[in-house]
């Protein structure tokens, strides 16, 4: 039972962020947001997590947002991000990880030999420990890069969701 409440709790997540993502149009931290709701316990339950994109055209990835649960001083005052956005906002400025995978650049994954030892080396980087990834095709020949780290053991709905739910975070504006 416990495994199915956990189940519809993260689709109903899942089911709010289009209209979520709609309202906000036009906002720099919509991506942020996404990643937040993401890391919910009621949802995927991430402890940390990297959204990058890979531009092969440019030859180049860059990241676009980092949440780490564990960091000091994490949504402390913030009880919905979506409506106390400036709030969390002031937070992700400070945010040493956030500022960490927004900074980060590297050449695209193209060029590479091999694709885990690539991200084992922006993992690395970005100060993960054994994450786990997903890559998926995004609009303008470009490529969505996840980097994550689960809080609890619930392998299982993160692997038959969250491969399909990274898909939201094309739908978010890239500043």
């Amino acid at each position: 039972m416990k495994h199915a409440n956990k189940h519809m709790a993260l689709l109903k997540f899942l089911n709010c962020l289009p209209r979520k993502i709609i309202e906000c149009h036009g906002q720099e931290y919509v991506p942020h947001l996404v990643l937040h709701d993401f890391c919910h316990e009621l949802c995927f339950n991430l402890s940390k997590v990297a959204y990058l994109i890979d531009n092969p055209d440019f030859n180049c990835i860059k990241g676009v947002a980092g949440i780490c649960k564990h960091e000091k001083g994490y949504c402390a005052d913030v009880k919905d991000v979506w409506r106390e956005q400036q709030k969390y906002c002031s937070y992700l400025q400070e945010s040493e990880f956030n500022n960490k995978v927004c900074s980060f650049a590297c050449e695209s994954l193209k060029n590479k030999k091999s694709e885990q030892e690539a991200i084992n080396e922006i993992a690395q980087q970005l100060g993960f420990s054994d994450p786990r990834y997903l890559i998926w095709p995004m609009k303008h020949d470009n490529h969505g890069i996840l980097l994550f780290q689960a809080e609890d053991g619930d392998a299982e709905l993160i692997e038959e969701h969250l491969e399909h739910g990274v898909y939201y975070l094309g739908l978010c504006p890239v500043h």
